[in-house]
């Protein structure tokens, strides 16, 4: 478990990062990359 952020006193946490919230938003970070790749190769393909 990774903190990803401090109370003002900095000893409490406040949100807490797992390695499977993680895991998840890169998977996510690259689906939507692998989605806006093909689109643009589709556009270009159409000539746009």
């Amino acid at each position: 478990m990774i903190c990803m952020f401090y109370s003002s006193d900095q000893t409490s946490c406040i949100a807490y990062l797992s390695s499977e919230a993680v895991g998840s938003l890169l998977i996510m970070f690259v689906v939507l990359l692998g989605v806006y790749g093909v689109f643009k190769i589709i556009l270009r393909l159409m000539g746009f």
